[in-house]
Order: C-alpha cells, then sequence, then structure tokens
C-alpha cells in the first residue's frame, strides 16, 4: 500500500477519532501510528495536514493537541459557512439538476440513520457533503478550499452535536431540497440561511449552557 494512501487512511482515522474527544486534548502519532497499525510517517503526515487546517496545534518539544474552540470560532465558523454557502446557492442555482436532488435526497436519508445510530461523526461527515453540492458545482477551488478547512474546524465539535441534532433539522434539510426541486431561488435561499443560523443558535446555547452548569 503507497505511502499516499496510508496517509490519507490516517487522516481519516483520525478525525474521528478527534471527533470524539475533547478540545484541548493531547494526541501522540506514534500512540495512533501503534494502535491504527501503520508505520509513523503517514500519521505525521495526517497530524501535519490536520494543524495545516487548524484542526491540531503543535506545541515544539511537547507534541500535537486538538485546538480549543471558543464562542469566537463558532461565531466565526457561521459566519464562513453563511456567505460561502449562500454565495454558491446564488451562483449554481440554475445548474442544479436532477441528479443533485438525488444525491441530497440520499445522504438527507442517510442522515437520519446515521443520527438515528447516535454515529456523529458519519453525521458530520454527510452534512458536510450535503451542504458542499453548490460549491462542488461552482467549481471555485480557493472558496472550497476554505470551506473545506472551515468544515474540518468544525469536526473538533462534531462529538457535541449529535445531541442538538433532532427532526427539526432534518426538517429544514428537506424543505431546502423541496426548494429547490421547485426551482424557487428565493425560498432555498431562506430555508438555508435559516438553517445555518439555526445550527449556530443551538451550538452556541449548548456551548453556554454547558460552562454554567
Amino acid at each position: 500500500m503507497s505511502r499516499k494512501l496510508l496517509s490519507s487512511m490516517a487522516y481519516q482515522a483520525i478525525k474521528e477519532r478527534i471527533a470524539a474527544m475533547p478540545s484541548g486534548s493531547y494526541l501522540s502519532a506514534r500512540q495512533c501510528a501503534l494502535e491504527l497499525g501503520i508505520s509513523y510517517t503517514p500519521v505525521r503526515e495526517a497530524f501535519l495536514r490536520l494543524q495545516k487546517e487548524g484542526v491540531l496545534r503543535q506545541v515544539p518539544n511537547v507534541g500535537f493537541f486538538i485546538q480549543n474552540v471558543d464562542l469566537t470560532d463558532i461565531f466565526q465558523l457561521f459566519q464562513v459557512r453563511e456567505c460561502v454557502e449562500l454565495f454558491a446557492l446564488d451562483k449554481v442555482f440554475a445548474k442544479l439538476a436532477e441528479k443533485h436532488m438525488d444525491q441530497m435526497r440520499r445522504l438527507c436519508g442517510e442522515q437520519e440513520e446515521a443520527r438515528r445510530a447516535g454515529d456523529s461523526y458519519r453525521y458530520t461527515e454527510l452534512d458536510a457533503a450535503f451542504h458542499r453540492i453548490s460549491l462542488e458545482q461552482l467549481g471555485n477551488r480557493p472558496l472550497l478550499g476554505l470551506y473545506d478547512n472551515t468544515r474540518a474546524r468544525y469536526q473538533i465539535i462534531s462529538g457535541q452535536l449529535l445531541p442538538l441534532i433532532d427532526e427539526d433539522v432534518q426538517r429544514e434539510h428537506r424543505e431546502f431540497v423541496q426548494a429547490v426541486e421547485r426551482r424557487d431561488l428565493a425560498l432555498a435561499r431562506q430555508s438555508l440561511q435559516l438553517h445555518i443560523q439555526g445550527m449556530k443558535r443551538r451550538i452556541i446555547d449548548s456551548y453556554v449552557s454547558d460552562r454554567l452548569t
């Protein structure tokens, strides 16, 4: 197996591990390599990739730690999401075809399965794929890179998200898809914006509540 493939496998495995750990936790590259049963080098490459994405921070002579996420980070992450996703939707709405709607519907169904199974990491990955569809059609690689880095940071708190996901969130996704099916840009835009803003409120309320208890 090539080192590139091993590095990609390590990257996915470490991301999933991070999703289940509190922010600020220490991660050992050597311990991860041992537990994954692969050599140190591809794991180290995965760690450096996550550091570049802002998920991990390296302390010299100590090691890697999961980045802390505070209220400012949450506000900024959702500001990026709202700006980028609405911009992409405006630009590509006329290009969204039946195959894209089929993809959205499939992802909605898979998200519901992940929610019922209690799999927060998979739910967050599926959610990213759902919201990425318009961006993929836009074809702006720098913008897509910004979005992917934002979602990577979002992954830090993904383990805390699933309790906040209920039928209302799933309904918001379905309403967005229905607006796209009706070719109603104004309604689709409104649905998407309200969904993003609603998730921001849920996460902030949960963040504040956790620190008051």
